[in-house]
């Protein structure tokens, strides 16, 4: 309910900044950013963003710096801006793996390749996806901002591309994401998990599609 929880990160940044918590402030900006991005904002988002990015860097918050790169990449992609994207997934990237940030790497490195493919670079974008499935492990999924965007970002370079992994990685992304929606007993809350978050919508939908095919 990003509409209802809009308020609530608005007053913790006014908090934030209140007792003078920058690092609180900084992850309240990239909070209210990915907000805005949910309900498809993105002038506001952008700004929330960078605002977020610049006070990282400023105060040297290596993780938020990371984090907030990969927003930004993502929401570039979203905005037909592939080599700003690449740019800000490269800073990303090597933000992430400089501090052991495994989670954002790989999310960097799916957008690299969904952004190589867009550009018919499709080898590198196989090699970026290869880099990605061999890394990603429970833990590293775990430490992801948006973990189920990496699993959509391969399987759409690997659908496209041809490669016979693409069904399995579906498949086995779509029954890691019913097993988490199926500890949330209230249907409600389910449905919403489900359908609700953009990425595990795009998920479902993909899921949906190859089984239609196969």
């Amino acid at each position: 309910d990003y509409a209802r929880s809009q308020p609530y990160a608005e007053q913790s940044l006014i908090i934030f900044r209140e007792v003078g918590d920058r690092w609180g402030e900084a992850d309240a900006l990239h909070h209210l950013g990915s907000l805005l991005v949910m309900q498809a904002d993105y002038e506001q988002a952008l700004v929330l963003y960078q605002a977020a990015l610049t006070l990282a860097q400023a105060i040297g918050y290596q993780r938020c710096t990371a984090l907030a790169l990969g927003s930004l990449g993502h929401l570039a992609r979203e905005q037909q801006q592939p080599d700003v994207a690449k740019a800000h997934y490269t800073a990303a990237l090597a933000g992430a793996r400089q501090h052991n940030f495994t989670g954002y790497a790989l999310e960097a490195l799916a957008g690299l390749a969904v952004v190589a493919l867009g550009q018919g670079e499709s080898m590198q974008a196989q090699r970026l996806v290869s880099d990605v499935l061999a890394a990603l492990d429970t833990e590293a999924f775990g430490q992801a901002n948006e973990p189920f965007r990496i699993y959509t970002d391969c399987y759409r370079v690997l659908q496209a591309t041809g490669d016979p992994q693409a069904t399995p990685l579906i498949m086995r992304a779509h029954q890691h994401l019913q097993q988490l929606a199926d500890k949330l007993m209230a249907e409600p809350l389910r449905h919403s998990y489900l359908h609700g978050v953009p990425t595990h919508r795009a998920l479902v939908a993909a899921f949906t599609a190859a089984v239609a095919v196969s």
